[in-house]
């Protein structure tokens, strides 16, 4: 049995240390920095970001060092110009320098390069320089421009700064060991996660970067019994989302945090014990062990298995569960053990003597009366789990019973998003902490209560029902005599015949039907064959998986091309695809973390994307929640986030049609709408909406005085406006834009 036990704990240990790291070091024109988000120096040392300085409101670009506890910077780009809100973005402009926007328009700074690149990249060196360099030039180390060149910079804010000197109480920083994490001046590593939480980011925790702090072993669900822990001798955290009563004793405290599903702890806001209450609602940050005796307590809520975990593991303090009851951990567990076993022994004895008393008897062989507690045992104090990822016609899926693909990646189930009581059926990643759901079944029929039933029958149909009727279904292509459902490696989630040789053999799979997100392997188009037509749409709200208003879909009029709709009006348009990617979509060129392609042909039209690497993980999500945008992200195992690697619409000038016919849209320009050579503006100058008109009126009948500006061979027609080549693959090709509006042309 000892021998067991190690095996498991040697897997769960095996499996808890694996980590994969996606920090994000570049930019290029496709990307941007916006407030909140930074750059992180390869190997981790310097990040790039926008901060405020203490004691002040403004915001400033800089550099410092990560692996300094208290932030110390080393550069500042806009010194001089402050931004007053969190509306900065970092991008590289059209001109290829680097450029510091406030409210996505007005340039605060710049770079200075003369020399314009072909690809420009704006990368964080591990030095701290941060360089502007040509992606096409194949020295590394020529600099288009560099912020080493420009260390004065930090002098204007040299009077901002305060440093702290080594004799200085290093517990008195604010949020150093950021939230969840307590400091503990007298301990040789200062900073340590609360009980029942662990590091967010444990290899920056190793290099003593602590301001990320900590996030709970468990998620904690309000549907469940929780309770709270007491911590004693703290500095209190902060309080500014906080509430506090003078009039309400510590068991009326109590009863309102727990009442409230947000509440995250309470405390005594008195310490001389007088009626006082104070209850937090957000993160716990800038909490301190007090020695000498001072300090106050802290009761923080955890779910009811962390609770019985940490008071095993301490066997000494009592429990304050939600209704006021103290228990000791350690008796409970022996008592319900010996019960048990008891129980267990006594029905073995009377089952031994009813067979003796039949003459039955066991020859050669000695019963081990040690062997039903033994299990009992075995099982109550191993943690086994046992992941499937299929099901057949004899079983179903209810309240926490999942799916998990076999390498562990995704996990299918029902789940309740947000501060929603409504239930639904989904797909999500097992291994990330936060929930990111990539799939909904049921998203226009949400279940109200925890009586879903998921399961399939006899003939491959899917079906989910709760107490009312069916809720939701899928049918298969054809009917099967072995159907199975199956959770694969990829998120997909397919219906197959289990005596089918060909396991890819599907007979419905979920990545026909998108939700918002497209995953590695999905398709988004058209099978031309059956008229399926794959589309992302966004969900309502972070609490409303539901269709919303925002779509992303490839438009098959003629000449296929990446469209985004916002509700029924064209929102952005990636443009057609000329070979290599679509033309208006710069950032679709080949990198270190994804493949892509575009299938045209006379059964399917289709845009998907494959991972180089499969540890790592990234999803593209149409979004309506925060900004109506679609997101590539990629997960950072080190900041435990997902990053943004590349939105569309990225600035002003993807808005579909902003400057109207033959108008130019240029993000450096001012106005940012120009007209087309030869056209000038239609109406009023301040509405570029209206678009441009021709200089002089076009005679098609004179071929003397017509013809194409950059012209690539093509049919002579008098139909065309405006042509280009549309062949990138070495085939020679072309397009024609036609008087007729939305039709096009493509010849080869």
């Amino acid at each position: 049995m000892d021998n067991i036990c190690f095996v498991f704990v040697g897997i769960h240990l095996l499996f808890s240390f694996i980590k994969f790291s996606t920090a994000v070091d570049a930019i290029t024109q496709t990307q941007f920095v916006s407030d909140g988000r930074s750059l992180t120096s390869k190997d981790g040392s310097f990040e790039l970001g926008f901060f405020s300085p203490a004691n002040s409101s403004s915001r400033f670009l800089g550099i410092w060092n990560r692996k300094i506890p208290l932030r110390t910077v080393s550069w500042v780009a806009n010194v001089h110009k402050p931004i007053n809100d969190s509306s900065g973005i970092l991008m590289i402009n059209s001109t290829g320098n680097a450029v510091i926007l406030s409210q996505n328009t007005t340039v605060v700074w710049s770079t200075s390069s003369s020399k314009q690149a072909v690809n420009p990249i704006l990368q964080l060196l591990d030095s701290g320089n941060l360089v502007l360099r040509d992606g096409e030039d194949g020295n590394s180390g020529t600099f288009l421009w560099q912020s080493f060149d420009y260390t004065s910079d930090t002098l204007g804010l040299s009077a901002r700064w305060v440093s702290v000197s080594a004799s200085e109480d290093i517990c008195d920083n604010y949020g150093l060991c950021g939230p969840y994490g307590v400091c503990t001046i007298s301990d040789p590593i200062a900073c340590k996660c609360l009980k029942g939480f662990k590091p967010i980011s444990p290899e920056t925790w190793e290099q003593g970067e602590y301001r990320q702090g900590c996030e709970r072993n468990e998620t904690l669900k309000c549907q469940n019994n929780n309770g709270f822990i007491k911590y004693v001798g703290l500095k209190l955290p902060d309080t500014k989302n906080g509430w506090v009563s003078q009039g309400m004793d510590m068991k009326e405290c109590k009863a309102k945090c727990s009442s409230n599903c947000s509440c995250i702890a309470f405390a005594s806001s008195d310490a001389k014990g007088d009626s006082a209450c104070s209850l937090w609602f957000s993160d716990l940050i800038d909490i301190r062990r007090l020695l000498n005796g001072g300090g106050q307590d802290l009761y923080v809520r955890m779910p009811a298995s962390e609770l019985g975990f940490f008071l095993l593991k301490i066997l000494s303090p009592a429990l304050e569960t939600n209704n006021g009851v103290k228990v000791k951990i350690a008796a409970i567990i022996i008592a319900v053990v010996s019960i048990v076993c008891g129980l267990l022994l006594s029905a073995y004895y009377i089952q031994r003597n009813r067979k003796m008393s039949k003459g039955q008897t066991n020859e050669g062989q000695e019963e081990d009366l040690e062997l039903p507690c033994t299990i009992f045992l075995l099982i109550f104090f191993t943690e086994i789990s046992w992941a499937a990822d299929t099901i057949s016609g004899t079983q179903s899926i209810t309240g926490n019973s999942t799916l998990v693909s076999k390498d562990g990646n995704f996990e299918m189930g029902f789940f309740s998003p947000g501060g929603s009581t409504n239930w639904y059926v989904g797909i999500w990643y097992k291994d990330i902490p936060a929930k990111a759901v990539v799939w909904v079944a049921n998203r226009q029929n949400p279940i109200n209560d925890s009586s879903g039933t998921l399961m399939i029958n006899s003939t491959g149909h899917l079906v989910l029902s709760q107490k009312s009727g069916v809720v939701w279904s899928a049918n298969p292509a054809r009917p099967i005599q072995t159907p199975i459902l199956q959770l694969l490696d990829s998120g997909n989630l397919v219906v197959r015949d289990d005596k089918d040789e060909n396991s890819e053999n599907y007979v419905w799979q979920s990545f026909d039907y998108p939700c918002d997100t497209l995953l590695p392997g999905m398709k988004l188009g058209w099978d031309l064959k059956t008229g399926l037509q794959r589309r992302l749409v966004s969900w309502k709200s972070s609490d409303d998986p539901s269709p919303g208003d925002l779509t992303w879909e490839i438009d098959i009029n003629n000449y296929p091309e990446s469209v985004m709709f916002r509700g029924s009006e064209k929102y952005y348009r990636g443009g057609p695809w000329n070979g290599l990617r679509f033309s208006g979509a710069p950032e679709l060129k080949p990198n270190p973390l994804f493949k892509f392609e575009f299938v045209f042909n006379e059964d399917e039209v289709y845009y998907t994307y494959n991972l180089l690497n499969n540890s790592e993980k990234s999803r593209i999500v149409v979004n309506q929640t925060n900004s109506y945008a679609r997101d590539r992200y990629a997960w950072n195992s080190v900041t435990q986030s997902w990053d943004v690697f590349a939105t569309v619409p990225r600035d002003k000038c993807d808005k579909y049609a902003l400057c109207g016919a033959y108008g130019n849209c240029i993000i450096g320009e001012s106005p940012v709408c120009q007209c087309l050579e030869g056209f000038k503006p239609k109406g009023n100058l301040m509405d570029r909406s209206q678009g441009c008109i021709r200089n002089k009126p076009f005679n098609c009948q004179d071929k003397d005085s017509s013809g194409f500006k950059n012209e690539a061979y093509c049919v002579d027609s008098c139909a065309s406006f405006a042509s280009h080549c549309c062949g990138m693959w070495g085939v020679l090709g072309c397009s024609l834009h036609p008087q007729k509006k939305n039709v096009l042309k493509v010849i080869l």
